[in-house]
């Protein structure tokens, strides 16, 4: 199988875009993680691991975790601003499959998750 590069916001991409810059997460030298909070106090996690090509989101309400989504294989992290809303879109390829994340985060947090067979 073809190794295929995951591609990442710089850090000042992410800080100029988000307001937060991505954390070391302990004992896992790769990954990197982005605290968020929506309008309404649910905190999300995301975390992502360029070589491994992994991409996970952790989404809790209070002390209840209400999502927690790992994605590998992949390939572009993006994150753009849209007024007072937040998108992150993960775009992910394997060798059979395909797929997209798309997280929205505002008033509410979507969460579209699409991984089809190539």
């Amino acid at each position: 199988m073809e190794y295929r590069q995951f591609v990442v916001p710089s850090d000042a991409e992410l800080v100029d875009t988000l307001g937060v810059s991505p954390e070391m997460v302990e004992g896992e030298p790769t990954v990197r993680s982005l605290s968020l909070t929506s309008a309404v106090g649910d905190k999300v996690l995301l975390s992502y691991d360029v070589l491994g090509r992994s991409f996970r989101i952790q989404i809790s309400s209070g002390d209840a975790l209400r999502l927690d989504l790992l994605r590998e294989s992949a390939t572009h992290l993006s994150v753009s601003a849209e007024g007072r809303d937040i998108r992150v879109r993960v775009m992910l390829e394997a060798a059979d499959l395909t797929g997209e994340m798309d997280v929205l985060i505002g008033d509410e947090i979507v969460v579209q998750d699409r991984l089809l067979m190539a």
